[in-house]
């Protein structure tokens, strides 16, 4: 046959086949018509974050077009799906059959018994149950005929007492909505995880227990104090047969530590389909179609301990409250009855009207069918409200374009140093690049928002639509620090300063302020 199809012989080809039907699956009436409903293999590349199926992506240069009219060519799914085993592995992930099913919604139905294939390269991010007692998660592995039961994530260095407490303190920390990372004292410590925790109810036990799980005994290293020696100190008093059980308390209450991270990043930095947690404090969902349809939206197994909902079965839920604006709305998070569960986050339709609200052109698109919404950049902002169990405040984000960023740099600029000014000496170049990185800046003030994080102003709260989105971005470590280029974090080392806040920080060439000395400053001044 002249027009016989090839088959891809490089994973490139593929990749450049799936973006290519993701394209044309938009754009492509006829394809969506024709065939849609007809492919029952699918594959996905969690790298780019997209599904395509095997007829389609198994051939050289395939486009909508090309594939319309592939009539006579030959085209056999066996072949292809041959050639993609080269790459790819069959797997039962119900959540991405699921996220494959509200995506291609938008364009037609799928077949139900579609099966989907991913990237051999890629199976690690996503474990199966495996036949054997336990289901393998990120976060935790569930007992099944105890599902409640949750074993910790984290590889703890013995069964002993002191292990438990600082398992249970570390679900205690989370379920409170603890920033983690934050500085505790040994008492703050204490009062987190107090006598009876862990069934450990005899006062000496406990004692012992806590003197040896902030010790370095036997290896563990779950806190990092402020005062190395004080460790050392309680490693040595651990291992004393005629020690005093009560001395860590009376001694060292007021001292400072931090969880060790490495126990901690189970929440961190977690990507997962439209979902991103960038601390135990935050995470964001991306804008689509559940979100605004059908009253809420899934939430992957990798997000689920975000919310609390990690040791949930079949059929079982928690009740949750979201506050927006200062006003409550009741939701719940809730498994179904599939043998490997499936989340979903589910509020009432007022919410849902909130939301329509706010984004009215997405919900168009939505409704007049004409495209995916993933793409808008759009997001809700979950921030746990601390102090309040399984409650969390929701911000709307909406992206801001590169053009205005562009257009805010230069006007600070022309201000700072004047139209005809040179840059300046090495240390302002290289504080003042790492502060007006466009990309950096976008990612600060998605996680603080954009109002100063010293006095609170807002530019739009005073000045209207011409302050919307604007505020002034700072470097917390002093200019003067920066011998040399390095990498920024958006989160921990910019944040967000109006201007007369930011010019009081830099007032001083030679004593930049702190965050923490500016707002002693205003409290001081402000009485």
């Amino acid at each position: 046959m002249l027009n016989r199809l090839l088959l891809v012989e490089s994973l490139e080809e593929v990749k450049k086949n799936i973006i290519q039907f993701n394209h044309d699956v938009e754009t492509n009436e006829e394809m969506r018509r024709r065939f849609l409903s007809h492919f029952r293999q699918w594959y996905y590349i969690k790298e780019i974050d997209m599904f395509a199926p095997s007829k389609f992506i198994g051939y050289k240069e395939m486009n909508g077009d090309r594939y319309n009219n592939k009539d006579g060519t030959g085209a056999d799914g066996r072949n292809t799906e041959l050639a993609l085993k080269n790459w790819f592995i069959k797997k039962d992930v119900p959540d991405l059959l699921t996220e494959l099913q509200e995506r291609m919604s938008l364009y037609g139905k799928i077949k139900k018994n579609s099966q989907i294939h991913i990237l051999k390269s890629e199976e690690q991010y996503f474990p199966i149950e495996t036949g054997g007692s336990t289901v393998q998660t990120d976060s935790a592995y569930i007992d099944k005929n105890s599902p409640k039961v949750i074993k910790p994530a984290v590889n703890l260095k013995g069964n002993a007492n002191a292990d438990f407490l600082f398992n249970s303190l570390l679900e205690n920390i989370k379920s409170r909505g603890i920033d983690t990372n934050k500085e505790f004292t040994v008492e703050e410590i204490a009062e987190l995880i107090p006598l009876g925790t862990a069934d450990v109810t005899n006062p000496a036990t406990y004692g012992y227990s806590m003197t040896s799980m902030f010790s370095k005994q036997k290896g563990r290293d779950y806190f990092i104090f402020q005062n190395p020696e004080i460790q050392e100190e309680l490693t040595l008093l651990a291992n004393n047969p005629k020690r005093n059980n009560s001395f860590w308390r009376t001694n060292y209450s007021n001292e400072k530590l931090m969880i060790n991270p490495k126990y901690t990043g189970w929440t961190n930095n977690v990507k997962s389909f439209s979902w991103e947690v960038l601390s135990d404090l935050i995470a964001f969902k991306g804008l689509d179609k559940s979100v605004f349809i059908h009253n809420g939206t899934g939430i992957p197994k990798e997000i689920r301990n975000f919310f609390n909902a990690e040791s949930l079965g079949r059929k079982e839920k928690v009740e949750i409250s979201i506050i927006h604006e200062q006003v409550e709305y009741p939701a719940r998070i809730e498994m179904d009855n599939q043998p490997s569960p499936r989340s979903r986050m589910v509020w009432k339709a007022d919410f849902s009207n909130v939301i329509k609200r706010n984004f009215p052109n997405e919900y168009s698109t939505i409704l007049d069918n004409e495209k995916s919404s993933d793409g808008i950049g759009a997001k809700l902002k979950f921030l746990k409200v601390r102090n309040a169990v399984n409650t969390y405040k929701i911000e709307f984000v909406v992206p801001v374009s590169g053009q205005l960023i562009q257009d805010d740099l230069e006007a600070e600029d022309t201000e700072y140093n004047g139209p005809q000014r040179a840059e300046g000496n090495a240390v302002m170049y290289y504080g003042r690049r790492y502060e007006r990185d466009p990309i950096n800046r976008i990612l600060a003030l998605e996680y603080h928002g954009h109002s100063c994080v010293a006095c609170g102003f807002n530019f739009e709260e005073v000045y209207g639509e011409r302050g919307k989105d604007y505020i002034e971005v700072h470097h917390v470590k002093p200019l003067s620090t920066l011998k040399a280029e390095m990498v920024i974090d958006p989160k921990k080392d910019l944040v967000p300063l109006c201007s007369n806040c930011h010019r009081m920080v830099h007032r001083k060439k030679d004593e930049v302020l702190s965050i923490e000395d500016l707002q002693g400053l205003l409290n001081v001044n402000m009485k």
